[in-house]
C-alpha cells in the first residue's frame, strides 16, 4: 500500500518508477479473501474512520465505497463469568463498579494529558520523553490503577490497539501511537472512531486498483536481498537474481523485515539498530459465520468486551457484529492478540474455532454460537512479508536512542512504511501519508518542489463528519479511585468529628464563644 502509493505519485509527476513486490499479490497488511460462503472478508486491515482523510481522497479517485459499522446498543461486558448489557464503550467500566468505571476514567483521562505533551512527528522531543520511554506502559498502568477489572481493560486496550502486552512497548511510544489516532476515544470508537467504516467488496481493491493503474511498473515475487548504494546511485538485487539501478531507492517495508536485506556499504548503526529493535505485533484475525444474526433476536447490537487474561478461556478480548450491510453472512469478527496469538498458534485451526465459539456464547448467553456455519483466520505471524501485525512497535528506551532515525534518508535510501507515519501509524491513513511524504522528499531532492512542500497536511474529506469524542467536563472532574477513596475518608473524619462535636455541646460553646 505505502509503496504503491509513493510510485503513483511519482508517475503523475512523470518520473520513471519500478516496484519490486516481494508478495505473489499486492497490499502487504490489506488482504481480502473471496468465499462463497462469506462473499467477501478482509482478512488484513479493514476499519477507517473520521480524520483518515487522505484514504477517503483516495476511495474517491478510485470509486471505492464504504458502509458504516453497526453501532447499537446493547453491549456485552463479559468479567469473571458474568455477562452485564451496557449501553455503549464509554460505560465499559461500569459493568463491574462504580470504583471500576472512576479507575477507567482515570486511566484513559491521564493518558490524554500525556498525549497532549507529545508531537507526533518528533516525539523524543517531549519533555518527559526521557523518563517515559524508559518506562513500559505495564509499570505506567501500575502505578495508575487499583482494581482488576480496570488492570484486565487496560491490558485488553494494548492488545487490540497494538497487538502487544502492556510490558513489550515504552509509554512514549504507546502515547505516540494513541496521539497519532487522535486520543483514546478516536482510537477505540466505533462511530466517530477509528472503527467506523469497512469498504464494500473489501480494502485490497484500493491497491490493486492503483496497481492496474501502473501496469508493468508493478513486478510481483520480486523479494529485494541486497541494495548497494553510494551518494551517486543505488541498485536493489531480488531473489530472482535481477538488479535494477536507480537515482533513488524508498523502502516501504516495516523495520524488522528490512534485516532480511543485505545492504553494501552496511547501514548507519542507528538506522540499522532501529531496524533490530522495532519486532512486529502478533495477530490471529478471526471471523465467525451463522445462519443468522442471534445477537439481534436477543436484542443485542453484537459487540461484546471479554476479560480475561487466560488465552483458553477468552481467546478474543473484543468482538464485533460483522455481517454484510445487506444483511447476508451473519458474522462475529474477533482478534486473537499479543501473548494470546503466541499461545494459541500451535493449536489446529479447528481447536481454535472451537476455544472463540464457546467463549462468543458464554459471552453473548446464546447456545447455538457455539456452532458456527463456516469460519476463516488470518494467522499475520504466519506471514513471511509481513512478519505480524498491525505494526512494529518500540520497547524501552528505543525511541529516545534511535527512534528519531525513523524516517532520515540514508544516501539515496528514503524510508516510508506506517511505522513511519506521521498521521495515523499503525493504520492505512499511515501508509499513504508515509507513502506520500516519501515520494515528495524524491521531488524535492530533483528540485521540482521546495522542501517546505514535503509534509503536507490532508484537506478534509468532503462530507467529512469529525465529531468531538473529548472527555465530557463530568469525567474530566471525576475523581480517580485514590481520590474517591481520600475524599470518602475525609467525609467519615468529618461526620465522626461532628457527632463527637454534638454529642460533647461542642458547637454550642463554639457559637456562643
Amino acid at each position: 500500500m505505502t509503496g504503491l502509493c509513493a510510485t503513483d505519485l511519482l508517475s503523475k509527476e512523470g518520473i520513471e518508477v519500478t516496484v519490486l513486490e516481494a508478495n505473489d499479490r499486492v497490499g502487504g497488511r490489506l488482504h481480502t479473501i473471496h468465499d462463497s460462503k462469506c462473499g467477501y472478508v478482509d482478512v488484513g486491515g479493514s476499519y477507517l474512520g473520521p480524520t483518515q482523510d487522505r484514504m477517503f481522497r483516495l476511495m474517491k479517485e478510485l470509486q471505492v465505497k464504504t458502509y458504516d459499522v453497526p453501532d447499537l446498543p446493547d453491549f456485552i461486558y463479559h468479567y469473571e463469568g458474568k455477562s452485564h448489557r451496557l449501553k455503549d464503550l464509554g460505560s465499559a467500566g461500569l459493568g463491574n463498579s462504580v470504583l471500576g468505571f472512576l479507575d477507567s476514567n482515570n486511566f484513559y483521562r491521564k493518558m490524554e494529558e500525556l498525549c497532549s505533551e507529545v508531537s507526533v512527528a518528533t516525539p523524543w522531543t517531549a519533555k518527559n520523553a526521557t523518563r517515559w520511554d524508559r518506562m513500559t506502559l505495564a509499570e505506567w498502568q501500575k502505578e495508575m490503577l487499583w482494581m482488576k477489572a480496570s488492570k484486565l481493560e487496560a491490558d485488553v486496550f494494548s492488545r487490540l490497539n497494538f497487538a502487544v502486552d502492556p510490558h513489550e512497548v515504552s509509554l512514549l511510544w504507546a502515547l505516540w501511537y494513541v496521539k497519532g489516532a487522535g486520543g483514546t476515544s478516536r482510537i477505540n470508537y466505533v462511530e466517530g472512531g477509528a472503527q467506523e467504516k469497512k469498504v464494500i467488496g473489501g480494502t485490497q481493491q484500493i491497491p490493486e486498483k492503483i496497481a492496474k493503474n501502473l501496469g508493468s511498473k508493478v513486478h510481483l515475487n520480486e523479494p529485494v536481498t541486497a541494495i548497494n548504494y553510494s551518494a551517486d546511485v543505488v541498485s536493489a538485487t531480488t531473489g530472482k537474481g535481477k538488479t535494477y539501478t536507480a537515482d533513488y531507492i524508498i523502502i516501504a517495508l516495516a523495520p524488522s523485515l528490512q534485516n532480511r536485506i543485505f545492504f553494501e556499504p552496511k547501514l548507519p548503526p542507528q538506522r540499522a539498530q532501529l531496524n533490530q529493535r522495532v519486532p512486529m505485533g502478533s495477530v490471529i484475525k478471526t471471523m465467525m459465520y451463522y445462519d443468522k444474526q442471534y445477537w439481534v433476536e436477543k436484542g443485542l447490537g453484537g459487540a461484546a468486551y471479554m476479560l480475561d487474561d487466560d488465552p483458553f478461556v477468552a481467546p478474543i478480548d473484543m468482538a464485533m457484529d460483522d455481517t454484510k450491510p445487506d444483511g447476508s453472512y451473519p458474522a462475529i469478527i474477533g482478534f486473537v492478540s499479543a501473548y494470546k496469538a503466541s499461545q494459541l498458534s500451535h493449536l489446529s485451526t479447528d481447536e481454535r474455532k472451537q476455544l472463540i465459539a464457546e467463549e462468543y456464547a458464554r459471552a453473548y448467553g446464546i447456545e447455538a454460537l457455539k456452532h458456527p456455519v463456516h469460519y476463516i483466520e488470518k494467522n499475520w505471524t504466519e506471514e513471511p512479508w509481513s512478519g505480524g501485525c498491525y505494526v512494529g512497535h518500540m520497547g524501552p528506551g528505543v525511541m529516545t536512542s534511535v527512534g528519531r532515525c525513523i524516517r532520515e534518508p540514508v544516501a539515496r535510501i528514503h524510508y516510508a512504511g506506517t511505522e513511519a507515519a506521521t498521521e495515523w501509524p499503525g493504520y492505512m491513513e499511515g501508509a499513504v501519508e508515509s507513502g506520500e511524504r516519501a515520494a515528495r522528499e524524491i521531488l524535492h531532492e530533483i528540485g521540482k518542489i521546495s522542501a517546505d512542500q514535503v509534509y503536507q497536511a490532508e484537506p478534509p474529506a468532503e462530507d467529512a463528519h469529525v465529531p468531538d469524542l473529548g472527555m465530557g467536563r463530568m469525567q474530566m472532574l471525576l475523581p480517580s479511585v485514590g481520590g474517591a477513596l481520600a475524599i470518602a475518608v475525609a467525609g467519615c473524619a468529618a461526620a465522626l468529628v461532628a457527632a463527637v462535636g454534638v454529642k460533647r455541646n461542642w458547637w454550642r460553646k463554639i457559637l456562643n464563644f
